[in-house]
């Protein structure tokens, strides 16, 4: 099942392809434009930034603003490299089906090594977990062997121990987390 930010990349992809083959085909910009747009599902952020692109082609306004607006509105890199495509595009008189065709293929291959990224994170963050979750487990198996969680922690010094305990095993999960957060931000 894919989450929300991953099915809203790939519809920016489909969108991006759907204009490019329609640029292709050689329809006018507005026009490939609104075959594009109906091709996607129009919600949320992504919906507003869509109207403002349809609107913006309905009234024959150039389209580069009205890409950066989208990318600034949906904080999408996709649409931000579209929206670049575009202008350079514009200034320079090069194919817009070709620069937008660029885009697509360029969200695609961030879209794979995200992917990839999280499947070499994965080991990582799985660990983060198993280790969060031994201490609850250990006092859980204390109880099937009839210790009483009192008995585990009544005295001073395994209270110090288990609230040692407790702030390194939160201090190794915010580093991890850091950690593989800062790996994905580097993509």
């Amino acid at each position: 099942m894919l989450t929300r930010p991953a099915r809203r990349d790939l519809a920016e992809v489909h969108l991006l392809d759907a204009l490019a083959a329609a640029l292709e085909a050689g329809l006018p910009t507005d026009r490939a434009l609104h075959l594009a747009l109906d091709s996607v599902e129009s919600e949320g952020r992504a919906g507003a930034a869509w109207a403002d692109l349809r609107r913006s082609a309905d009234l024959g306004l150039p389209l580069a603003p009205s890409w950066d607006r989208a990318a600034r509105r949906t904080g999408s890199p996709t649409i931000a490299a579209a929206g670049r495509a575009w202008a350079v595009a514009a200034l320079s008189g090069a194919p817009l089906a070709a620069a937008v065709r660029s885009s697509a293929h360029a969200a695609r291959e961030r879209h794979r090594l995200l992917r990839a990224v999280e499947v070499a994170t994965a080991g990582a963050r799985a660990t983060v977990t198993v280790l969060g979750l031994l201490p609850v487990a250990g006092v859980g198996l204390a109880a099937v062997l009839g210790i009483a969680p009192t008995t585990l922690y009544g005295s001073p010094p395994a209270v110090v121990s288990a609230a040692a305990g407790l702030a390194l095993l939160l201090v190794g999960h915010l580093v991890v987390r850091a950690l593989v957060a800062r790996v994905v931000a580097g993509v």
